[in-house]
Formats: C-alpha cells, sequence, structure tokens
C-alpha cells in the first residue's frame, strides 16, 4: 500500500463526514496523509490488524478509525482499491459488505503500477 494513491470517498454515511469526492493518500512506512478536494489534510499513524485490515490513529486527538481493504482491480499498469470503515474500531468483513451498510464511509482508490 506505500505510495500515492488518489481516490474518491463514494459513500459517507458515518460519523465524521468525509467529503464526498476526490481524495488523495500517501501511505509511509508507519503514516498516512488523507487529502481532500476542500483542502483538509489528516494525518494518522498507520498499524495492521490483518492482512486485508488496518487502524488510523488520529495524530492529534488519538481517534482510532479501523478499515477493511480490498484489492478490486489490478490490471496492467493500476491497481485499485476499496476501503470501508464504520469510523470506530471495528469494521466492515470486507469492502462488499461495506458498501451494502448505511453506516459506513467507503472509497475507492487507483495507484499507477
Amino acid at each position: 500500500m506505500k505510495g500515492i494513491w488518489r481516490g474518491f470517498v463514494v459513500k459517507n454515511s458515518g460519523v465524521d463526514h468525509f467529503p464526498l469526492g476526490e481524495i488523495d493518500a500517501h501511505f509511509y512506512n508507519n503514516t498516512v496523509e488523507f487529502s481532500s478536494q476542500d483542502g483538509t489534510i489528516n494525518r494518522y499513524n498507520v498499524s495492521t490488524i490483518a492482512s486485508d485490515s488496518f487502524s488510523l490513529r488520529e495524530k492529534d486527538s488519538g481517534k482510532i478509525k479501523n478499515w477493511v481493504n480490498s484489492i478490486v482491480g489490478d490490471l496492467k499498469f493500476t491497481r485499485i482499491m476499496g476501503l470501508s470503515t464504520f469510523e470506530n474500531t471495528t469494521y466492515p468483513e470486507s469492502f462488499a459488505e461495506g458498501i451494502k451498510s448505511n453506516n459506513t464511509v467507503n472509497a475507492v482508490f487507483f495507484q499507477c503500477n
């Protein structure tokens, strides 16, 4: 997941309401920065929970959000990843389950190979 991913928040039924639309994510070794189209930058510490999920801890408040991630496409020049969260310490079983839920934030990200 390391590197720069460009994506879209495609569904926002969560509590904190990430803005819908374009979002960039820059994953480093242990941190990530999400930059929204409105200029908002959110910084988190990242830790892996399992092979398909990770935990984000807000750098300022310490609030934890757990996410599930799924590679939904692996094309010749582009990888596509779906992310889903309940915006707390629980997370959907899969990106597909997150899309079906009424209480999640979901995003789709693209990365050039």
